[in-house]
């Protein structure tokens, strides 16, 4: 009996001790332990779709900005009206995810603003929920349903193990205490470096291949936008510029009667629920120039910070805004407004063939386009 005692108390011990050490250190960056230099600071968050949602509790936002990878590395927080403000975003987030991180914003966190950023292929409804998703880190209690995960787990005791290593030898952190993190370029900056997401996107299981619809995300998000207002917190919905090259290969896709089904939605869905919503994944001065020259991507599907802080300037003052970037979405006027953008399309591809020949040939590589130049789809 003594031996079953002391057993007990010495895995107990170990137990408390194991806590103790993943509570100081704080791999998850959730707790708000003090950094120490050499100790703790250099985190290792393990799954961001985890660990994202119990930080934007811990650190007290007044704004929140959620999204894909697009607003994870081109939206600052420190550029957001409304400080402190907390990214997010998480990268390939579909909408179903996005949707939960809503109300987990609204229900959850001290946040009142909340800017959510809308991507096309997250609408893809043959898509679910990515791996490492938790609803049980989500809501008001998600910090202490999470405890078994984050203090009482070996798997929080390796992650404390990674942070000490890391703070030790000084390696780079890859997000900030306010979840933003930078873009890190492929190797190079050249035409071919700016242009790979494009075939990655339309390639065999790419974000713009077997894609049935988004009717059924859309539905989700119309549900979440209806319960907002009740959740004391205002939205500013946005779909986030891409480069003209990544709006032609929606096209070569054969997605582009989605692509404008998708913003006629959006419009309808955030008229309805009185939510502001704007467009900038047009054929804008910023977006339709020459993928080897602009300096406003980092790769045709995601903008820098410095464009990040020109939508922020675009929604809080339009008359200042650089013109015409970024539309208000609206029921009575989308029709013109997808109108304009074909228009802009027309002129961009006269004025930049080479551009939409490259594209052009990564479809007839996957087969999207026959090598005579019509369209397989």
């Amino acid at each position: 009996m003594s031996y079953v005692k002391h057993l007990v108390i010495g895995i107990l011990a170990l137990a408390a001790l194991g806590a103790g050490i993943n509570v100081a250190v704080d791999p998850f960056d959730i707790f708000g332990m003090p950094r120490i230099e050499g100790f703790n600071t250099h985190k290792s968050i393990g799954t961001e779709r985890f660990s994202k949602p119990l930080q934007a509790v811990e650190r007290r936002p007044k704004t929140i900005i959620l999204g894909s990878s697009r607003c994870l590395h081109g939206i600052d927080p420190r550029d957001a009206p409304g400080q402190p403000a907390y990214n997010l975003s998480v990268a390939g987030a579909l909408a179903d995810e996005l949707t939960a991180f809503a109300r987990h914003a609204a229900n959850a966190t001290t946040a009142k603003t909340l800017i959510l950023c809308l991507d096309f292929a997250s609408f893809n409804d043959a898509r679910t929920r990515r791996q490492g998703f938790y609803d049980d880190a989500l809501g008001p209690h998600g910090w202490v349903k999470s405890l078994p995960q984050t203090v009482f787990s070996y798997a929080a005791l390796k992650r404390s193990r990674d942070t000490l290593r890391r703070s030790l030898r000084g390696k780079r952190m890859v997000y900030r205490r306010d979840g933003f993190r930078e873009f890190e370029p492929r190797a190079g900056r050249d035409e071919g470096r700016m242009i790979t997401p494009v075939a990655s996107f339309l390639s065999p299981g790419g974000g713009y291949r077997d894609f049935p619809g988004v009717d059924a995300k859309l539905a989700e998000l119309a549900a979440v936008l209806k319960d907002i207002p009740d959740m004391d917190i205002q939205m500013t919905a946005l779909i986030p510029p891409v480069h003209a090259v990544q709006l032609e290969a929606i096209d070569e896709a054969g997605l582009w009667p989605i692509f404008e089904h998708w913003k006629r939605a959006i419009a309808e869905i955030c008229d309805a629920t009185q939510h502001m919503c704007w467009d900038f994944a047009t054929y804008s001065p910023v977006s339709a120039v020459s993928i080897a020259a602009t300096d406003s991507f980092g790769d045709s599907s995601h903008f820098t910070p410095r464009i990040g802080k020109m939508i922020f300037d675009r929604i809080n003052d339009p008359a200042t805004a650089v013109a015409p970037f970024g539309t208000l979405l609206k029921r009575n006027t989308i029709e013109d407004h997808l109108k304009a953008v074909r228009e802009a399309r027309d002129r961009y591809r006269r004025t930049y063939p080479e551009d939409v020949e490259a594209v052009r040939n990564i479809a007839i590589t996957y087969r999207l386009r026959k090598p005579d130049g019509r369209s397989a789809n």
